[in-house]
């Protein structure tokens, strides 16, 4: 091992180094994020909603780790290090994988993944990021046992890469495809001019088992806490909800805007790098036939991610297509390991570069932003808590309408999501995830409204108002909370 670690240290350090830049923010500052209010407020009720979606392993592993209560300084550290260690075990599948060595090639893939600006989206929720770290690195030591079992007739390698592979799919359904992409792109390393159906079969083997035991696995979790299954993942189909055009539509959309880079989570690497894999094929692969099928082989690892898209027929929300930076950083790898001809390799230099500046950059960006906002929302709780203050707080209160902040240098789909914005769409809006803010803050007197007592609130609001009792603000001016017979409304 310290053999290894001394043959890579350069990678290893650059990577670090980068690395903790794009994650300063997260790592030397505090904040709370969505949904980590409930793990801190009710943890029961956030451990309960993930076994009744299938995430038992999440569950075991904090259980397991004892990561309740949560510490958020501690959860972020050891996020960074098991993620980080993780691509550095993917070093070793390399070296086994292919015969020769190429430490630029590492340091691209390590870097294209750490950027990563999806990576941020995803370890923006701290309640379960050292869980789906740990997960990343349970599927990088499955790929080790996997190998073994696979080129060198290793049996016992089955179980553990069957563990592993389970365990990960537990954790989280979006490694699913990820596991898919790793099997796809191990094959086409492999392929040596003819379809090897017996090491298709092994991975078809493993996949089965590992899909099949997460299923026994998690309907025992659901019976022992007598939890029943959540629907989550079903509601989420779009296939017979509209016209089976639509549903294509918004599927093709998805994969182009991700080979064109529209969005500030991928680059147009995804598209260039997988043109430049074809070529280095073409080059790379004799006859005609035996061309062929590694271009459809090609075909299926640049689809691979999108699997989950297309069975649901709808877009993943951008913290689950973690599978399309591994895809990303695979082809790269690939790409500069295999090409020969030197304009092709300095055209994937110069993505590989191009693509880590942008994505180092927006990944500091996003969770600097994160950091403004909470900022923000401290301070609007705060001011909130103390106007209260002057009013009979036992009253239930009822957040209406929701904060805007325009201070925010970049908003994610997560980072950056305001306490008293997230689930304003929701019969009691943005209420019941501000008041557990603010009881977190250190206001644990205030009560919030019920969804039925929400008409009711707005009936005796809206009379006040026309009757011209009250002449009702939006924050931060004078007047934005009015006090009710029975309600206190706070108004954005």
């Amino acid at each position: 091992m310290l053999e290894f670690l001394k043959k890579n240290k350069y990678p290893i350090i650059i990577i670090f180094i980068i690395g903790l830049f794009a994650y300063s923010v997260k790592l030397f500052t505090y904040s709370i994020s969505i949904d980590t209010e409930i793990l801190i407020y009710t943890p029961e009720k956030i451990l309960d909603s993930w076994i009744a979606i299938g995430r038992w392993a999440l569950v075991g592993t904090k259980q397991l780790f004892h990561f309740i209560p949560i510490n958020i300084y501690l959860t972020n550290i050891f996020t960074f290090l098991i993620f980080f260690i993780s691509i550095i075990f993917w070093f070793i599948n390399f070296d086994k994988l292919f015969k020769k060595d190429n430490k630029f090639a590492k340091t691209v893939f390590g870097l294209i993944i750490i950027t990563a600006p999806i990576f941020a989206e995803q370890f923006y929720f701290s309640l379960q990021s050292v869980e789906v770290a740990i997960a990343f690195l349970e599927i990088a030591v499955a790929v080790y046992f996997q190998e073994k079992w696979i080129t060198e007739n290793k049996i016992w390698a089955i179980f553990p890469t069957i563990i592993l592979v389970t365990l990960s799919f537990g954790c989280y359904q979006a490694f699913i495809p990820l596991y898919i992409s790793i099997c796809v792109f191990d094959y086409i390393v492999k392929y040596n001019e003819k379809v090897d159906i017996k090491r298709i079969l092994k991975y078809l083997l493993i996949f089965i088992l590992s899909f099949g035991i997460n299923i026994i696995i998690d309907k025992i979790f659901k019976n022992v806490n007598q939890i029943s299954d959540s629907g989550y993942l079903f509601s989420q189909i779009a296939w017979g909800t509209e016209r089976k055009i639509n549903t294509i539509q918004k599927i093709a959309l998805a994969i182009k805007d991700t080979f064109l880079g529209n969005g500030i989570h991928e680059t147009i690497a995804y598209g260039v790098i997988f043109i430049l894999m074809t070529l280095v094929v073409s080059n790379k692969i004799k006859f005609k036939e035996n061309k062929f099928f590694y271009l459809v082989y090609i075909f299926f690892f640049v689809i691979s991610p999108f699997i989950t898209v297309i069975i649901k027929g709808t877009p993943e929300v951008v913290r689950a297509r973690f599978a399309t930076p591994f895809v990303t950083g695979f082809a790269f790898y690939y790409v500069l390991i295999n090409q020969e001809n030197k304009e092709i390799l300095n055209m994937a230099k110069i993505v590989a570069i191009y693509t880590i500046i942008v994505q180092t950059v927006i990944t500091f960006l996003l969770f600097y932003s994160d950091y403004q906002r909470y900022c923000e929302d401290v301070n609007i709780a705060n001011k909130i808590s103390e106007d209260l203050e002057k009013l009979d707080i036992t009253k239930p209160i009822y957040i209406m309408n929701s904060f805007n902040s325009q201070n925010l240098l970049l908003k994610g789909d997560g980072l950056g999501e305001s306490f008293f914005i997230h689930d304003s769409n929701s019969e009691i809006g943005c209420t019941g995830r501000a008041i557990k803010f603010m009881k977190i803050l250190g206001n644990d007197k205030i009560n919030r409204i019920s969804a039925e007592q929400v008409p009711e609130a707005r009936k005796e609001l809206e009379e006040k108002i026309l009757n011209e009792e009250i002449d009702l603000k939006a924050y931060p001016e004078e007047g934005y909370i009015i006090e009710l017979d029975d309600y206190i409304i706070v108004n954005f």
